[in-house]
């Protein structure tokens, strides 16, 4: 069900409007690093995908989550994806 959630909100996010310019510095104080691996969440992408793109272990995306939900006092990989859209729309990742 989430991943269904997460795929329908990627989705979505493609008729959201795109903010003017994108933020000069990641939201809600997440590293460069942290917002890469919540792109790719939004993009309903799972831990082993995630790791593949961006070349790291599945064991340190989810660290990454643990301190993403932490920062953004959410639970779920969808809280997060949704409360971080708008943000994430003007800097999408390439697909690999």
């Amino acid at each position: 069900p989430e991943r269904l959630a997460l795929l329908l909100l990627a989705g979505l996010m493609q008729w959201l409007p795109r903010p003017a310019r994108a933020p000069s510095s990641p939201p809600f104080g997440l590293t460069r690093r942290e917002t890469d691996v919540l792109r790719w969440v939004a993009r309903g992408k799972s831990n082993p995908e995630i790791a593949a793109n961006l070349s790291i272990a599945p064991g340190t995306v989810k660290k990454h989550l643990d301190h993403i939900y932490a920062k953004l006092g959410v639970s779920t990989r969808t809280e997060a994806a949704v409360k971080v859209a708008p943000f994430l729309e003007g800097d999408r990742p390439s697909l690999a």
